[in-house]
């Protein structure tokens, strides 16, 4: 890949991290977070497999959108689909 697609990855690599970080810091600061994350924080008695797959389902579909959006405009995801399913794809 050239360095402007590797460049587009790694931002929404960032931004699609900085979701769970902001839910985890609002969680810890107030023992609540935003409706995506509630579940996974406010659910006691969870099996590890269970907070892993609550997680996955709360990164996936309720973060990816939100860093898509921070990352590109609509034009840029249509012109540079094959990197964003290339990231899709490592997840």
């Amino acid at each position: 890949m050239d360095t402007a697609t590797i460049s587009q990855i790694r931002e929404l690599e960032i931004n699609f991290s900085n979701y769970f970080l902001k839910a985890c810091n609002k969680y810890k600061d107030s023992g609540h977070t935003d409706s995506t994350w509630k579940i996974y924080f406010e659910t006691s008695g969870l099996s590890p497999l269970q907070l892993k797959l609550l997680g996955i389902n709360a990164h996936i579909n309720g973060d990816l959108w939100q860093a898509l959006r921070d990352s590109y405009t609509v034009h840029e995801i249509q012109v540079s689909a094959k990197p964003f399913f290339y990231f899709i794809n490592r997840c």
